[in-house]
């Protein structure tokens, strides 16, 4: 019997099974090993030193299982550090009050998978680039206060985040007709930034959170060939899906039964291309929840509730996801997802 070009053969809900012809189906295997050290030193009674570090080494395996390999790369790629140290200290001025300062240094291991890492590119790819591609680093300094007064608690902080050996995959067209893309070093990223966070409870039901963060993060060299010429001028340039401004304010009702919450989340804009030729807007989000909780001798009725979420209260349109293919060096790559509209939810749930 012929298949129709108008009837379905089958349903979309049915899982396929015994395929005519199959692209590619290879295993990844992770294997992890990893050690920390860690001792904390009291410096009279206000001031303590944290101190250790840790050693990690990430092997990653990719196979085929089709009798006749695929495009995707296969092989064995290795990160690895036995030493990567980090040091705090904490001086705690009052019950209320402290200071707090470190230094962590740390590693990011290769990921396995077929749709990101290094086997992410094609076979002739990963041939090229296994023994040249280096594992991220970074080292971190923050340094902040945290504090409290009455029915106030905050906390002020600033950092400093040094990446070394920043990876990049550069897609080579559009992905969802197979195009590999290529993972590419291109140096250093240095990242800036500064947060504040308090949180007020002017009567026992109701607490009023608003945290506020500045982050400026820029690639610090340019995308250079084996032969040293640049290719793509980027330093200097802000890294993709990177807002520099965010904040958040949150008021939330609980009188043990009745609770409520309203949350609005802001973000500036955000850069979708290396070059920063191209961004989306910033955005504001409300979202908001009401709710009655049962409290009752009865097992069974105490702690059942009934409540009603918002989402996107006000409606907005904007971009949610981008980089959805990865980030071009330039123009629109077609990686812009929207966001959900507003949307309404009501559920029941029991706490035991």
């Amino acid at each position: 019997m012929g298949t129709s070009a108008t009837v379905p053969a089958t349903s979309a809900l049915t899982y396929q099974s015994n395929p005519f012809f199959t692209q590619w189906n290879n295993r990844y295997r992770t294997h992890i090993f990893q050690y920390s050290v860690q001792d904390t030193v009291e410096v009279g009674s206000d001031v303590s030193i944290s101190w250790g570090f840790k050693g990690q080494s990430v092997s990653l395996t990719a196979n085929a299982l089709n009798p006749v390999p695929g495009p995707l790369a296969l092989g064995q790629i290795k990160s690895e550090d036995l030493f990567l140290p980090q040091v705090g200290i904490l001086w705690k001025i009052d019950d209320n009050n402290e200071f707090f300062a470190g230094f962590t240094e740390n590693q990011r291991g290769f990921v396995g998978a077929a749709t990101t890492g290094p086997f992410a590119s094609s076979a002739a790819g990963f041939a090229v680039l296994r023994d040249q591609l280096k594992p991220e680093k970074s080292n971190t300094f923050e340094a902040g206060f945290r504090f409290g007064q009455g029915s106030v608690r905050g906390v002020v902080s600033a950092y400093l985040v040094n990446f070394s050996n920043r990876i990049l995959a550069i897609p080579q067209g559009p992905g969802i007709v197979g195009n590999a893309p290529i993972q590419s070093n291109v140096g250093d990223v240095r990242s800036l930034g500064a947060e504040l966070g308090l949180t007020w409870q002017p009567v026992k039901a109701v607490t009023i959170t608003a945290s506020y963060a500045y982050n400026e993060n820029t690639y610090q060299d340019d995308v250079v060939n084996a032969a040293g010429v640049v290719v793509q001028a980027i330093r200097g340039r802000t890294v993709v899906d990177s807002p520099r401004h965010i904040g958040n304010l949150e008021i939330a009702y609980d009188d043990g039964n009745f609770y409520g919450r309203a949350n609005a989340n802001a973000m500036s804009k955000r850069f979708f291309t290396f070059s920063n030729d191209h961004s989306v807007g910033g955005r504001v989000v409300v979202d908001g929840k009401i709710g009655y909780r049962i409290t009752s001798d009865n097992r069974w009725l105490n702690g059942l509730a009934i409540e009603g979420t918002v989402t996107n209260l006000l409606d907005k349109r904007y971009i949610a996801t981008i980089g959805s293919n990865g980030f071009g060096f330039a123009g629109d790559n077609q990686t812009l997802l929207p966001a959900p509209p507003r949307q309404f939810f009501v559920t029941l749930r029991k706490d035991f």
